[in-house]
């Protein structure tokens, strides 16, 4: 199965800030682990608060997605909108370091490019305050005029719910003939998008979400049973459980992959976006769904190895050996 990919979201730069669970406790409101929409003066405001300096990656869940696939040769493209501003430059500055296509990125001549704060406590793990900027403002012509045709697959953000335009996206690639994944973002938006996104379903071939995802949308706390009710909707459907592997299913079979082990646990961002980067190298590759998701497992145990949402150099080549065994 051929997965050249298009992915559609937001383009956000990820500012990763190392913080405390106290730090957190006192200066972000919200659920620990979790992803909410602010505005850029909050997330000034954190940053300013903490004794360390913050690093800069890209991001963006289709984002992270295709950087990754990118370095592994998979024929691939983003479909998003940046400001005119020093975000956007420091966007494409990682784009053409990484190879990525950016014929596809719209560029707004106001607004903001859009942006994630990612606090990363000492358990590895991360939680996101958003503030998307003009990656909300697609409009009907930015989605319509996408070029689909070129892609056998399009990746789709649950975060786009925001911007009104999330039911185009999903149509518009469906009437292309392409295989849709969607992603449903975070546990927040799962649970209050919800009927919004069981009207999409028809129109969706593939939900990939975790645990917690899974949980906020099905109302099933058993991720077995998460999974069960996601495949009522869609013909392939995944449940990532982290350090407990994942869960999947389709039309033919239903299987387990346990987690692969990290050399070491530092910072779990991006840790699903690159599963799914695996998964698809793999179906490139021609492997089975089994193996593919395996592939999966061995990117994410990568990504959450290191600091950032980026494949090291180092990282693949370690992948190309392990994926020749």
């Amino acid at each position: 199965m051929s997965f050249s990919l298009l992915g559609t979201g937001s383009p956000l730069l990820d500012i990763q800030l190392q913080v405390t669970d106290e730090f957190l406790r006192e200066h972000v409101p919200g659920n620990k682990g979790g992803m909410e929409p602010v505005t850029t003066e909050v997330i000034d405001k954190i940053v300013s608060k903490s004794p360390f300096r913050p690093l800069f990656f890209p991001g963006g869940a289709a984002g992270n997605t295709v950087f990754a696939l990118s370095r592994f040769g998979v024929k691939c493209a983003l479909r998003g909108k940046l400001g005119c501003d020093a975000y956007k430059e420091k966007y494409f500055e990682f784009a053409r370091r990484h190879n990525v296509d950016t014929s596809q990125l719209v560029i707004s001549g106001e607004g903001r490019s859009g942006c994630c704060l990612a606090l990363v406590t000492p358990d590895a793990e991360r939680t996101m305050r958003s503030a998307l900027g003009v990656s909300l403002e697609l409009n009907e012509s930015d989605i319509v005029n996408a070029a689909y045709s070129g892609y056998d697959a399009v990746l789709v953000e649950g975060f786009m719910a925001y911007s009104g335009m999330l039911e185009l996206m999903v149509k518009s690639a469906k009437k292309h003939n392409c295989f849709v994944i969607f992603d449903l973002a975070s546990f927040e938006i799962a649970g209050k998008f919800r009927e919004l996104f069981i009207t999409l379903m028809p129109y969706i071939d593939m939900v990939v979400a975790n645990s917690s995802e899974a949980a906020a949308f099905t109302g099933k706390s058993d991720p077995h049973e998460s999974l069960a009710e996601l495949k009522k909707f869609v013909s392939t459907a995944v449940v990532k459980c982290g350090a407990d592997g994942v869960l999947f299913a389709n039309d033919k079979e239903e299987f387990s992959i346990p987690a692969y082990p990290p050399e070491r646990l530092v910072d779990t961002t991006a840790a699903g976006d690159l599963w799914l980067a695996g998964y698809i190298y793999g179906r490139n590759c021609g492997v089975s769904e089994r193996v593919a998701v395996e592939y999966g497992t061995m990117f994410s145990a990568k990504i959450i190895a290191h600091s950032g949402s980026v494949l090291t150099d180092e990282d693949i080549e370690e992948l190309k050996v392990l994926l020749r065994r």
